[in-house]
């Protein structure tokens, strides 16, 4: 063991001092994001694999590929272009990694592309304080469930945490889950992910951080590909064109995934009814960029995606269907505008058929139908200030409208009394907020204080419910409210490798309408829903440390702390023995806190390390409502979430990865009468290039382990041992092709 520690510390020194050996692996984290950092060469910086790196994708809505550039010191004067890592989403405007006051993880596109699983989410579940809703992939899992919570605040499947594509929401608008293959993945090229509360930027939904999904620039005219399938069996096809013709950029990029799944009923329990989970997902987006002057571009981007999916019987199925458009227009410098100006329209129709499963599985029977369709239109603008002496402002407002409806058909057994025939419900959400950031520079210390207010109304919700005696309508009374969501950022520059930050914030998230109107059935489980819900809201403080004590080595420390308060959770009703039969309700007090931990090393040319841990103790402090759950976890929450990676390029041309996670003590129920046990993963992957052409292996769960993700009525597990063989064509440049 002292040899191999000697051996590290002596790479490391290597890489500290020989710039040929050493530095030439290290990107924006030797180049930028080491805090304080000297300035870096100027042009790009390259990578262990000899290809020059970006050092970052334009700004939300902007898909050029140029390096942003701030505003001047004084007002008339240009910065020098920011070089190195750049990041947009925790502050809303293009920096330096290295210069914000909050804790940010980037996934480039190596990181997508040399995943085991083709799958967004599941490549984002290897990030230790990621998490989403029993930690089942979208390749099976019902589209409703598919929620997402950054660092254990409030999982379940309605997100805490805000999705976006280049910055416009992306999370569904009805019901808050994330249709996680409606984004191609060649058109992908960063994925941000900014835990703590954001609501002071985001408003509602981020209130317990944002992911941003960033396209890739707009590259000169090319043609990529993307094939593979696997051992499941599974097909996957995806393509992607870009066109150049003058100052118009035009890409066009399609995906089509489908599975025949696996059975996700654990054995013991499986009966004749059960069969292989299978989906199909299917892709279509074009974007056009325009330069319509040296200070002003314009974008458009049209979006299509249609998903079915077997749940794993004859009548549990779910399917949807999404078509969106965003506008964007920005005026100023390339990658770094004065003013953003963006408008989008979405179109979702979600549909479901639910299962009455007779005993041992043996029979089933068609229980329900749903059809919910929904609306969401939004408009957005925000200003940043040139640099006024030693301040610069983000000044933001936008205006937002969701409309949905849940038309539920039901099908009661014979000999029901009076059952319900249909059920439906759905209202109108309409927000608007506005928002100041300023940021301050002095000397080593940078202060980022934020002030966002919100404004929302639920309006014309009803709910309609027949039965064989006839008709009750039910309509609900208008009900608003007003959020303050302030947050202070602060980094401190210590010393060039040593930097201090730390923020507080106040967020908070409106109910859905899915929460408000929409009951649901998993298994046997029945949750209702509440048109009496109010807003969550969380008040939350972190602290944290970065060290880079030689460009090789980064490593952080991050401890956090979070009151939510009125955390809208399922309840139990039922008594224990009873059908179970749950609501949803704001209940009490919440605390969420925890620590993580993260170390990112390059020890040798080609080699890189990376591992992270997420401790997370969440507990019901208060709830007059359900006392039961009072010194319980939340639900679906594992207390102890450790990821880790090891890549090699071992040869020219040759790349390698293996990946695992692992999650530890976690209930179903709110409870905690339901654990779920230890999940453990290990994926690798291996690709030879052999010029434009990439072949590629992969094998997800390695060990083969089926470990439990749900107990809801049923249990339900993860994925066996998969291998995936694929052929990547990188690139095809026209300029360079014959005639």
């Amino acid at each position: 063991m002292s040899g191999l520690v000697v051996a590290l510390a002596a790479a490391l020194l290597a890489a500290a001092h020989d710039p040929v050996d050493g530095a030439v692996g290290v990107t924006a984290l030797a180049q930028a994001d080491a805090p304080g950092a000297g300035a870096p060469p100027s042009g790009p910086a390259p990578r262990a694999d000899g290809e020059p790196s970006t050092g970052g994708d334009a700004a939300p809505g902007a898909d050029a590929g140029t390096t942003p550039v701030l505003p001047a010191g004084d007002a008339g004067a240009d910065e020098a272009p920011l070089v190195g890592e750049t990041v947009v989403t925790a502050s809303r405007a293009p920096r330096l990694r290295s210069e914000v006051p909050a804790d940010v993880t980037v996934l480039d596109r190596t990181d997508l592309e040399q995943s085991a699983s083709p799958l967004l989410d599941d490549v984002l579940r290897k990030v230790p304080d990621v998490g989403t809703f029993r930690r089942s992939s979208s390749r099976v899992a019902d589209p409703s469930s598919q929620g997402l919570n950054l660092r254990g605040v409030g999982p379940s499947g309605v997100s805490r945490a805000l999705v976006l594509l280049d910055g416009l929401p992306l999370t569904d608008p009805f019901g808050g889950w994330v249709y996680w293959q409606s984004v191609p993945g060649l058109s992908i090229g960063t994925v941000e992910i900014v835990p703590g509360g954001t609501s002071a930027l985001y408003g509602t939904a981020a209130l317990g951080g944002v992911i941003n999904v960033r396209s890739r620039p707009l590259d000169p005219a090319s043609i990529e590909a993307d094939v593979f399938g696997d051992t499941l069996p599974s097909l996957g096809i995806g393509l992607r064109g870009v066109q150049r013709a003058g100052p118009v950029a035009v890409e066009l990029t399609s995906e089509f995934l489908g599975s025949n799944g696996y059975n996700v009923v654990a054995p013991e329990q499986r009966g004749p009814i059960d069969v292989p989970a299978g989906s199909t997902h299917v892709t279509l987006q074009g974007r056009v960029l325009a330069d319509l002057s040296p200070r002003a571009r314009m974008g458009v981007k049209l979006g299509f995606f249609d998903e079915h999916q077997n749940g794993g019987t004859q009548y549990t199925n779910a399917a949807a269907q999404v078509r969106s458009l965003a506008l964007t227009l920005e005026l100023g410098s390339p990658g770094a505008p004065d003013l953003e100006l963006a408008a989008w329209f979405r179109n979702e129709v979600f549909r479901q058929q639910r299962a009455r499963v007779g005993d041992n599985r043996a029979t089933e029977a068609l229980a329900g139908e749903q059809r919910v369709p929904a609306d969401d239109e939004g408009f957005s603008v925000v200003w940043h200030s040139p640099r006024w002496g030693a301040q610069r402002f983000d000044i933001g407002a936008d205006l937002h409208r969701i409309s949905g409806t849940s038309y539920e058909r039901l099908f009661p057994p014979p000999g029901a009394v009076n059952p319900t025939l249909e059920r439906d419900g759905g209202g109108l959400q309409l927000s608007a907020g506005v928002f100041v950031q300023d940021t301050v520079q002095l000397g080593p210390v940078t202060l980022v204080p934020a002030l966002r207010l919100d404004h929302w109304h639920n309006e014309q919700g009803q709910l309609r419910i027949t039965t064989p005696a006839g008709e009750n309508v039910q309509d609900f009374e208008s009900r608003h409210e007003t959020q303050l969501s302030p947050r202070l950022g602060v980094l401190w520059r210590v010393l060039d490798t040593l930097a201090l930050r730390g923020s507080v914030n106040r967020a908070f998230r409106a109910p859905t309408l899915n929460e408000l109107y929409r009951p649901f059935q998993v298994g046997t489980v029945l949750t209702q829903a509440n048109p009496q819900l109010g807003a969550e809201a969380l008040v939350g403080a972190e602290l944290g440390i970065e060290w880079s004590p030689v460009p090789a080595l980064r490593s952080h420390a991050t401890g956090f702390w979070n009151r939510l308060e009125n955390p809208i959770i399922n309840v139990t009703l039922s008594p224990p023995g009873a059908p179970v039969l749950r609501q949803r309700q704001n209940v009490g007090v919440a605390r969420v806190q925890g620590v993580e931990l993260g170390l990112e090393v390059r020890p040798l040319r080609g080699w890189e390390l990376r591992a992270g841990y997420t401790l997370v103790d969440s507990r019901v402090l208060e709830a007059d409502l359900a006392p039961l759950t009072v010194g319980k976890r939340l639900p679906q929450d594992p207390v102890h979430r450790v990821g880790g990676a090891v890549e090699a390029r071992p040869a020219p041309g040759w790349t390698a990865r293996v990946e695992g996670i692992a999650a530890f003590v976690q209930y179903e129920d709110d409870q905690n009468t339901l654990p779920l046990g230890t999940q453990f993963r290990l994926d690798a992957y291996v690709a030879r290039a052999l010029g434009a052409v990439e072949l590629y292996a992969a094998v997800e769960n390695i060990l083969d382990r089926r470990d439990l993700v749900g107990r809801a009525g049923v249990n339900t597990i993860s994925g066996p041992f998969t291998v995936r063989l694929g052929v990547r064509l990188r690139s095809w440049e026209a300029a360079n092709s014959a005639p």
